[in-house]
């Protein structure tokens, strides 16, 4: 048995779902009033996000509900601090990884000491560096003296 509440300023009214049904918006029909039958109806979208279509809960009035009453917000609850939990592992595994690539030893740039160079290539310890213009064209020694003197 799923009740729901209804808060007025001085009473609370308890109604006891008897139907759940899902209609287009154009089919009203089940929005019509039902003489002598003390109805409420709790009228929302759905699919969440789409809101293609009602969804209509209707509960009959009862006097006082017993202990076995489930309320239709305790239905379905998930803790917070669980959602928050689940969101962030992800984040912290990807702050880590990103953390340990932008660190790591194969990705920094070598420094070199451009003191030595020799106008062309230069060699240090099985490193190559080549001078190459943004094109990606080899800039020759002759270029570079040229625009030096200049």
């Amino acid at each position: 048995m799923y009740c729901f509440f209804h808060f007025t300023i001085n009473e609370t009214l308890t109604y006891e779902v008897d139907q759940i049904r899902v209609i287009f918006p154009t089919n009203l029909t089940d929005l019509a009033m039902v003489n002598d039958e003390d109805y409420c109806m709790l009228v929302t979208c759905t699919p969440y996000g789409i809101n293609a279509r009602l969804l209509l809960v209707r509960g009959h009035r009862i006097s006082d509900v017993d202990g076995d009453v489930k309320l239709v917000a305790d239905a379905l609850q998930i803790k917070p601090l669980l959602v928050a939990l689940i969101l962030s592992i992800p984040v912290l595994l990807g702050l880590i990884l990103f953390t340990y690539v932008s660190t790591s030893s194969f990705i920094q740039k070598r420094k070199v000491n451009f003191e030595e160079y020799d106008g062309l290539n230069y060699r240090m310890d099985g490193l190559h560096a080549q001078v190459v213009s943004a094109m990606g064209e080899d800039i020759k020694k002759e270029k570079i003296l040229r625009s030096e003197n200049e």
